[in-house]
């Protein structure tokens, strides 16, 4: 008797599936479109929510930019949702079915991994100035974990960096990864390092390599280190010239100056001749 009710109990109980939410593709890009499906044994259909930044969460039905469809077989239960992509798309994804009675949740989470974001990849700095700051900016949605971020230098301008890569100067330091608001269902993170009285030996090839979860980034900065004298060498160049015109012109001025100052004496002296000259030949007609 007791046989009987255990094979009739596994007959009647449903079969869970070993992972009844997935995501494809698993890892998006941004403007891709991307369908998530939740199957299951249910009498009742599975609901989808998602939850943005850590908000509450929100069922996916009353967001117009999702379309939503449903189908079954003899033994389960799909509930699909397709949308295209974005930062404001990112986040934990929950399906909520019932399963002999029980009110049971699936999650998984939808990445955008590392995106970079307005990083600036050639920086001209001048010497001498107490503080400069190179920042590596980043975006993520949702951070799977809390993003880490090395940096390290190569001081010497080079192609790419490649094995030569070595920790940063003794002048610099690395900031902690800070996070400002961007109005969306994300935050921009940057990650700097700040150099104190900026030397000539701080030029060079910069990189940061951003960690969170599976994903990570890498970014190279190219610092020019320039003297603060340089801007002055255009109008230092230009007043040159300016002198050189000003001597050739006086020295033209001067020359014909000097020419008709001659030309003038030679024409006096040719008109006194002429009139010592007159009389003479006057006296012996």
């Amino acid at each position: 008797m007791t046989l009987y009710l255990c094979l009739l109990s596994l007959i009647l109980t449903p079969v869970v599936i070993s992972q009844p939410v997935n995501v494809t593709p698993p890892n998006p890009r941004i403007n891709q479109f991307v369908t998530g499906d939740c199957t299951v044994n249910s009498s009742s259909l599975p609901v989808w929510s998602v939850s943005m930044s850590g908000n509450d969460f929100i069922n996916i039905s009353e967001l117009q930019i999702y379309e939503l469809s449903n189908s079954s077989t003899a033994d389960n239960v799909t509930v699909s949702w397709r949308v295209q992509f974005q930062f404001n798309t990112a986040g934990t994804y929950r399906c909520q079915y019932t399963l002999n009675g029980m009110l049971m949740n699936e999650t998984i989470v939808v990445s955008t991994g590392i995106i970079a974001s307005n990083f600036e990849k050639d920086v001209e700095v001048y010497r001498g100035i107490p503080r400069f700051e190179i920042e590596c900016r980043f975006q993520i949605a949702p951070p799977p974990s809390l993003p880490r971020a090395n940096w390290c230098y190569q001081p010497y301008v080079f192609p790419s960096l490649g094995e030569n890569c070595i920790p940063i100067a003794n002048n610099s330091k690395v900031i902690p990864i800070q996070s400002f608001p961007n109005f969306t269902a994300t935050n921009i993170y940057v990650s700097s390092i700040e150099i104190s009285s900026v030397l000539a030996t701080n030029a060079g090839l910069y990189r940061c390599v951003i960690l969170s979860g599976d994903s990570n980034f890498t970014g190279d900065v190219r610092v020019r280190v320039r003297d603060q004298l340089d801007p002055l060498w255009p109008a230092v160049g230009i007043m040159i010239q300016l002198v050189i015109v000003t001597i050739v012109i006086a020295f033209h001025f001067a020359w014909d100056y000097y020419k008709e100052k001659k030309n003038l004496k030679m024409r006096q002296k040719k008109e006194e001749q002429n009139v010592v000259t007159t009389p003479t030949e006057t006296l012996l007609h």
